[in-house]
């Protein structure tokens, strides 16, 4: 058994040696492509400036470490808050739908939108989001008041029960990795914005590691930690069946612990227990969700729910990387051919394998590579990202008008962090600095069998892999005394390791070199300044008309932070109307441009209508009239209680609603401008003082 024990660890080695390469060589990411040589050199700074870090709060006394914890988490939930208040992009796909269908029926709605019946995992999420728009019935508060203090209390529960399983280990540690946390704002502003099922998995997910290790010092798992463990999966499962990984990780701890007997017995009966109550919590799961489906009226047998076969042929298609794809969703809906979508789905599988061949190994290479491309996990840009644009609802200036090369900066040091944390897990298993018959062994075997699950079976995108980062950070946290107490001999002064900040300055110059001509050539990043979409015709919704009388006009007020230059109209009407865009000013609202609109009584997605103007930054009013003799109809967005716009229209009938536009800049820019480049130049710079001085 201590063979199989070995071959484990090296395994693990292997796996994340290659997660540790990706990570820092692969340029390609969800944000665009990256230059590789900027992330080796921040990864090389990261180090240094990382391991000062780690040995002044090494030598810190408890007390201190506490008020320093204290203080930066804090900071951490302000963060949260100003997060949600200072911006938010509009989010698309299944966040989306989720939010539309909970207000449907909330509204007395009977039937689903056929994106909810093909993916009976969201009727959950559907059903809290009922909840929420209940409660702020309830309370006469937003929909978002309450939609943001619950995504707040998941995220904040998360990360202190992380820090707390790591505060045990050494508090300096749990300070450490708090204090980076900080500079994770993309990663948490997903949890916050988007609010998808992540949070709660990985929260679930934390509170069985927190389990495991509790059980571990007191020698056994007791009747609450039965039950905890019971809860903890019931959730992880509802929300993220791929949770079942975690399942077989227990085995194989387990399965070792017993063959090694010992010191280890207490853990063979504990992880056995674990993997019972996990068995609990499937049944729960499935109860709970057969009931939630019979409370909401969901037919959880409806025709279109896809298969699991499905995701396997999703995840064989060589052409996109195991990705999904609209061809491979339609051919499952439709499955032309075929009776069923299962049918269909099984006769994709096998004639992919048959095609592909030997090509079926690269191609599993590929998908795990995708899985940690990322150093955000694509939490940033996923569900949020439309056509390379970002569609903001609000946010501040400097933010919507450098997105692009603020997600590439934030992108190039997520990939260097992530490089270095990854490092020390590799350098603990290389050096066999923990026992992976532990809670260590654990935390490694989840977080690598989500990513062989989705590299050998499922389809794939970088932010499957962010479910297991709470997780990862306790691993990260385990193992960095290894990477950061390297004896320090091996930084000892010799004529190989005085030409390190040399060969480091040839690299930055070839890297500013790549910044401003290669990579001047990738796809430029599209500025929308305001967009409120999403109109309730187009994803299947009942229209709403709104008739204006002739003469009656509407008006809209929007912010524009930064100044546009177009408006993309998306409202749809049955017969002419006129535009007017008025500024506020100190003498009030001044007229600024005109426009006549054509009929546009077609679908809301088939408008796009462009309208050229030029407009400062500032406030502005839309104001729409009827120049008609006879009503005229509007096609208005009216489920306003899930979409974060700042600014409504107040109908006669006291009901809110919205204009379907999109305003931002004709004109793109480029991800990597001079001044990121300069920016990057500087982080060079620094990085080789440091090794002069360190070194």
């Amino acid at each position: 058994m201590e063979r199989l024990a070995s071959i484990m660890q090296k395994s693990l080695l292997v796996l994340f040696g290659l997660a540790f390469v990706f990570m820092l060589l692969q340029p390609f990411s969800d944000v665009g492509f990256v230059e590789p040589l900027s992330v080796m050199i921040l990864a090389v700074g990261l180090f240094f400036g990382l391991r000062w870090l780690y040995r002044k709060l090494e030598d810190s006394s408890v007390s201190r470490l506490k008020k320093v914890f204290i203080g930066l988490f804090l900071a951490f939930v302000i963060l949260q808050v100003l997060v949600i208040n200072l911006s938010h992009a509009g989010v698309f796909g299944d966040p989306w739908h989720i939010q539309a269908q909970a207000t449907r029926l909330i509204e007395g709605g009977r039937s689903w939108d056929i994106w909810i019946q093909m993916y009976p995992n969201l009727v959950p999420l559907v059903a809290l989001y009922m909840l929420f728009i209940k409660m702020a019935g309830l309370t006469h508060l937003s929909y978002y008041a309450i939609f943001y203090t619950f995504n707040i209390l998941i995220n904040s529960s998360l990360w202190l029960l992380v820090m707390r399983i790591i505060w045990k280990k050494k508090a300096s540690l749990a300070v450490f990795m708090m204090a980076l946390l900080l500079t994770m704002a993309p990663m948490y502003g997903f949890l916050l914005n988007v609010a998808y099922s992540d949070g709660i998995a990985m929260l679930s997910l934390a509170v069985m590691a927190w389990i495991l290790d509790r059980s571990l010092g007191r020698g056994r798992l007791s009747l609450a930690g039965f039950i905890g463990t019971a809860f903890a999966f019931a959730f992880a499962y509802l929300t993220r069946p791929n949770a079942v990984v975690i399942m077989v990780a227990l085995a194989i701890i387990g399965l070792l612990a017993w063959k090694k007997q010992g010191k280890y017995q207490p853990l063979v009966k504990i992880s056995f227990l674990m993997i019972l109550g996990s068995v609990l919590g499937i049944v729960l799961a499935v109860l709970a969700n057969q009931g939630i489906a019979s409370a909401v009226g969901y037919d959880l047998n409806n025709p279109h729910v896809f298969p699991i076969w499905n995701w396997l042929y999703e995840g064989l298609n060589l052409r996109s990387g195991g990705e999904w794809t609209p061809t491979d969703r339609d051919y499952t809906l439709y499955h032309p051919g075929f009776a069923t979508a299962k049918e269909a789905d099984i006769a994709g599988i096998v004639q992919r394998l048959k095609d592909y061949n030997i090509l079926i190994i690269p191609l599993f290479v590929v998908k795990f590579a995708t899985l940690w491309s990322s150093g955000t996990f694509a939490t940033g840009t996923d569900y949020t990202l439309f056509s390379a644009s970002y569609n903001w609802t609000h946010g501040p200036a400097f933010l919507i008008q450098n997105i692009g090369a603020i997600n590439i900066f934030w992108m190039t040091y997520a990939k260097a962090l992530m490089a270095v944390l990854l490092l020390a897990i590799v350098l603990t298993l290389w050096k066999k600095r923990e026992d992976v018959v532990s809670l260590y062994g654990f935390l490694l075997l989840s977080i690598m069998g989500i990513s062989l699950f989705h590299s050998l079976l499922w389809e794939v995108k970088p932010r499957y892999q962010f479910m297991t980062f709470g997780l990862l950070l306790i691993a990260v946290a385990m193992s960095l005394p290894n990477l950061f107490g390297l004896n320090e001999a091996v930084f000892e002064p010799n004529k190989k390791k005085l030409a390190l900040p040399w060969i480091m300055a040839g690299l930055s110059l070839l890297s500013v070199i790549l910044m401003a001509t290669v990579m001047q050539v990738q796809p430029k990043q599209k500025i929308v300044v305001n967009s409120q979409q999403h109109s309730t015709e187009s994803y299947g919704y009942e229209l709403y008309d709104y008739w204006m009388k002739p003469g009656e006009s509407l008006t809209q007020a929007f912010k524009l932070p930064v100044p546009a230059d177009q408006i993309i109209w998306e409202t749809a009407s049955t017969g002419k109307l006129k535009l007017e865009i008025q500024k506020q000013t100190a003498e009030g609202w001044q007229t600024v441009d005109k426009q006549e609109l054509p009929r546009l009584d077609i679908p809301a997605e088939d408008i796009s209508l462009p309208i050229i103007t030029d407009l400062e930054a500032g406030n502005y009013r839309f104001k729409l009239s009827n120049p008609n003799p006879t009503k005229t109809s509007v096609r208005l967005l009216n489920n306003t209680q899930t979409l974060d716009y700042p600014q409504l229209i107040r109908l006669p009938n006291q009901e809110t609603a919205s204009l379907g536009f999109i305003i931002g800049q004709d004109q793109a820019v480029s991800k990597y401008p001079v001044g990121l480049i300069i920016a990057f130049a500087l982080l060079f710079i620094l990085t080789i003082l440091a090794l002069i001085f360190l070194i």
